[in-house]
């Protein structure tokens, strides 16, 4: 009855579990999902968990016992009939748990997206608003004030690092296709180059952010800036090695030592503002490297 189980290894789990998840009704489901929450119960106890009767319970047993895979099992005890998952049923509703959190995840992903692309547009807009028939002449000026470190108005500065920190997150978080979406719209080549310049300065940043998700590297990314602000060699090597990142910390040196160039002489909090155009969503990290650079 049972042959089929032996050749699990041989075929594609894939496509047993898509073939067990056209088995599964409603309550033979139920079924498995009680047995994998609570594990071996009674045939009593699993028809009340359920919500049917013991009649009930025993003809939808009989339903599991003639299916090709095996995917619960019967112990007697004396007048009592036990019941567990194999382990091909725990696989299974483990794939289906895993699947369902992935698709919740991409969903959460997704959303979060087409909010931050939606915040880049409502930037555009706004300057198109304002500065009406010249507004890609005012961004051009603007995109190129924001990339050198220059002085900009405060409304300004907020609507293009709208734009720049939407377009770096997507990045961050590796939304596909984020950054062609937008230039789309644009639909006016400088301003798209102004664009990529900025994106092609994060993108040396960006690998180093990315090892800021995990709590445990919080502290050595933190020492491994402020090694590149202070030029300490050394240190340098040290922190890429621990992080991993010996490879990007070439160019990472090159992109810090040239904003630390850039605002040299300027005061704290202008160095803090500068520094956060390129440190999206990192107050704390901005404000520990304004005041490095502020005292070298």
């Amino acid at each position: 009855m049972h042959n089929a189980e032996k050749q699990v290894n041989q075929e594609s789990l894939n496509e047993i579990f898509n073939d067990i998840t056209h088995f599964l009704s409603k309550m033979r489901r139920i079924f498995v999902f009680t047995l994998y929450e609570n594990g071996e119960l009674s045939q009593g106890e699993l028809a009340r968990i359920a919500g049917t009767t013991v009649t009930s319970a025993a003809n939808i047993m009989m339903k599991f016992s003639e299916y090709q895979y095996r995917l619960i099992d019967m112990n007697s005890r004396g007048k009592y009939r036990y019941y567990r998952l194999t382990s091909l049923a725990v696989q299974y509703v483990e794939y289906i748990n895993s699947q369902q959190e992935k698709e919740a995840e991409e969903q959460i992903i997704h959303h979060s997206e087409l909010m931050l692309l939606q915040r880049a547009k409502n930037s555009l807009n706004e300057f198109k608003r304002i500065y009406d028939d010249d507004w890609d002449v005012f961004l051009d000026d603007c995109l190129i004030s924001y990339i050198e470190c220059k002085e900009m108005e405060e409304t300004e500065e907020n609507l293009i690092q709208g734009m720049l920190h939407s377009l770096a997150i997507m990045d961050l978080d590796e939304c596909e296709n984020s950054m062609d979406k937008f230039l789309e719209i644009i639909e006016v080549p400088i301003l798209s180059k102004r664009i990529e310049k900025f994106m092609d300065t994060f993108a040396t940043i960006r690998p180093i952010l990315q090892l800021l998700k995990n709590e445990k590297n919080v502290y050595y990314v933190n020492e491994l800036f402020l090694a590149i602000i202070s030029e300490d060699v050394s240190e340098v090597l040290a922190y890429a090695k621990r992080l991993g990142v010996q490879q990007q910390c070439e160019k990472l040196q090159e992109t810090i030592g040239g904003l630390k160039n850039k605002l040299y002489g300027k005061d704290k909090e202008e160095i803090f503002v500068f520094i956060k155009r390129f440190f999206p969503g990192q107050q704390q990290l901005c404000f520990t490297l304004a005041d490095k650079i502020y005292n070298i």
